[in-house]
């Protein structure tokens, strides 16, 4: 459809994370880094947020999987992975458009 981002990131607990950019995104390839402490809080309060254990693992309408996106979460206790389009839960929402803007910053 030309006007999804496409990337990948995945976060580690102490802050180091490894990002693909694939498309539409501020930085292409691939990139690793630590998150500051600052946001690294941040990002740790909105994922204490989320419920993780009752979320649906499908939050898609049918005909919609072209823009689908995914999350994956895992602790010690949960192992998570959620499909989902435009109607996620609000939490969801939350977290996807803070690491959205982690990702945009020209320090990034």
């Amino acid at each position: 459809m030309d006007v999804c981002q496409a990337y990948s990131i995945l976060v580690k607990n102490n802050g180091e994370y490894a990002y693909t950019g694939r498309f539409k995104v501020k930085h292409l390839g691939k990139k690793n880094g630590n998150i500051d402490a600052q946001k690294m809080a941040e990002f740790k309060k909105l994922i204490a947020d989320i419920d993780w254990k009752s979320l649906q693992s499908a939050y898609d309408q049918p005909g919609q999987g072209s823009q689908s996106k995914q999350m994956k979460y895992q602790s010690e206790s949960v192992l998570k992975t959620i499909t989902y389009s435009q109607f996620e839960p609000q939490e969801l929402r939350h977290l996807e458009n803070f690491i959205n803007t982690l990702i945009d910053q020209d320090d990034f």
